[in-house]
């Protein structure tokens, strides 16, 4: 049988330089990526409250793998993970505001992967840790940063006799939407303050045996500022709260001492108890009003219980409400 020399060793070169080409195509870095591969827990950020979310990792794509605030489980939190050229590295695409993505780095030590978004500080990077090398975090009381909330913000009531702490002369701007679960514990730093405004709403859920209860780190009458709602969106509702040791002076420009203040806001308050206040109970602006108002104890403050428009005073219910056990014991309205 004839073989054709050059033909054949023509075929022969081309199918080897096709096998190479093939074999460039194929993933960089497979078995970098496998590294990855499992469930993540999140472990310390600057912003806490997030801390707990879980997300398991298979190739190149990380889902939420238990609902976690407004994110479900399935969710794609992180996508397009590649290796860099250090195998320790990484790159993806990480869920921005639950409607785009940005762009951010890994970098795995262990167990550990910390992770950092285009953007961000150094500082502000995430540890991650494999679920078998988690341990839960002890029953202590988390110290919030004192930065604006400007995303979806939950606060769970935990094993911790205090469950959050907002650090001295910090007013904390919520600028989303802000819910504290039942049985809560809140402790405020001396001149600390909470402030809804902008885009922020704040939902306090607590119940009839697990009131939410909001005081300062120490006792003592105007130990803290207070509550301001500057917005009026239909999330703002507080429901079994105990607010106790604020109004020691304006919690926001502009407003009065007050334990809650509703400055161009709108609050549904029903089954609240405030207590020990150097200022007013609630201050209301002229261009607030009350979504509702029902079984509110002002008590042991040094200003009048309730200060409001006379166009506020069809809005609220007397008959359950107590006003008594103040330095003045009755509501004085305004006309305006």
């Amino acid at each position: 049988m004839k073989i054709h020399t050059p033909l054949f060793y023509t075929f022969f070169i081309l199918s080897i330089w096709g096998l190479i080409s093939c074999q460039r195509d194929q993933p960089s870095d497979p078995a970098g990526l496998s590294r990855l591969s499992g469930t993540w827990i999140r472990v310390s950020s600057p912003d806490g409250t997030r801390n707990g979310m879980s997300i398991t990792v298979s190739g190149t794509t990380g889902l939420i793998a238990e609902d976690h605030f407004e994110l479900p489980k399935g969710t794609i939190k992180w996508k397009d993970i590649d290796v860099s050229e250090d195998p320790d590295e990484f790159t993806f695409e990480d869920l921005y505001q639950l409607s785009s993505y940005i762009d951010g780095q890994m970098e795995l030590d262990g167990d550990s992967l910390f992770v950092l978004t285009d953007g961000s500080a150094p500082e502000d990077r995430q540890k991650w840790v494999k679920l078998a090398a988690y341990t839960p975090p002890s029953s202590s009381s988390l110290t919030l940063p004192c930065q604006t909330i400007n995303q979806p913000t939950e606060w769970l009531n935990t094993d911790a006799e205090i469950d959050y702490v907002i650090p001295p002369s910090c007013i904390l701007n919520v600028d989303a939407s802000l819910t504290i679960e039942k049985g809560t514990t809140i402790a405020m730093g001396r001149d600390a303050g909470i402030r809804i405004y902008n885009n922020g709403s704040l939902k306090i859920l607590g119940e009839a045996d697990e009131p939410v209860v909001i005081k300062g780190q120490e006792a003592g009458s105007g130990y803290w500022r207070g509550i301001e709602i500057e917005t009026k969106d239909k999330g703002n509702k507080l429901e079994y709260v105990e607010i106790s040791g604020a109004g020691r002076e304006a919690t926001a420009c502009c407003s009065e001492p007050a334990t809650i203040t509703l400055f161009f806001g709108e609050a549904a308050i029903t089954h609240v108890t405030l207590s020990n206040g150097a200022g007013r109970g609630i201050y209301v602006d002229p261009n607030s009003d009350f979504e509702s108002f029902q079984d509110v104890k002002v008590e042991s403050h040094k200003d009048y219980p309730l200060y409001i428009g006379i166009n506020q005073v069809g809005q609220f219910d007397s008959v359950d409400s107590d006003f008594t056990g103040n330095s003045m014991d009755f509501v004085f309205v305004y006309l305006g």
